[in-house]
C-alpha cells in the first residue's frame, strides 16, 4: 500500500512540567487508541505552546481518526484526553506530506499541504478536499 507522510501540530498550553502532548489514534503508529503507545509531540521554549510530531508514514487513502492527549513524559499516571465528542479525522495522500494542525480542545483540524493555504470547509467530522487543503469542523 502506498504511504502518505503526516505531521501533527497542536497549540496546547495546558501541560505542566513533566507532561507532554501525544497524538493517539486508529493506526498502530498512533498507538491504536492506547495512550501508552501514542506518538509523542515536542516543543521548545521558543515555540511553546506549539507542539509538533516527527513526520510519520501512514497508509495513503485510508481515513484515520485521532485525538491529542496530555500525559506524563514517562506515560505513567493519568491521561487527559481532549474534551469534545467525536475524533479528529484525516486521510493521508500518496507521496504528499500532510500537516494536521489543531488547537487543544477545539475539534477543528486544519489540513495543509506544502505551499498551500488553509481553505476550511464545514460539516461535522467530514473531510472535504477541494484543492490543496481542507479542514474538518466538529
Amino acid at each position: 500500500m502506498a504511504e502518505g507522510d503526516v505531521e501533527f501540530i497542536v497549540d496546547c498550553s495546558s501541560t505542566h512540567p513533566g507532561q507532554i502532548v501525544f497524538v493517539v489514534g486508529s493506526h498502530e503508529i498512533l498507538g491504536s487508541w492506547n495512550p501508552q503507545r501514542a506518538l509523542p509531540l515536542c516543543t521548545a521554549a521558543e515555540s511553546f505552546p506549539t507542539w509538533s510530531s516527527a513526520v510519520v508514514p501512514l497508509p495513503a487513502g485510508k481515513p484515520l481518526e485521532f485525538k491529542f492527549v496530555i500525559q506524563n513524559a514517562d506515560r505513567l499516571g493519568r491521561v487527559k484526553w481532549e474534551g469534545f465528542d467525536g475524533n479528529r479525522c484525516l486521510t493521508p495522500a500518496a507521496d504528499h506530506i500532510l500537516t494536521a494542525r489543531g488547537v487543544w480542545g477545539n475539534s477543528e483540524t486544519v489540513l495543509l499541504r506544502p505551499g498551500s493555504a488553509p481553505s476550511p470547509t464545514t460539516g461535522p467530522n467530514v473531510l472535504s478536499d477541494h484543492g490543496p487543503s481542507a479542514a474538518i469542523h466538529g
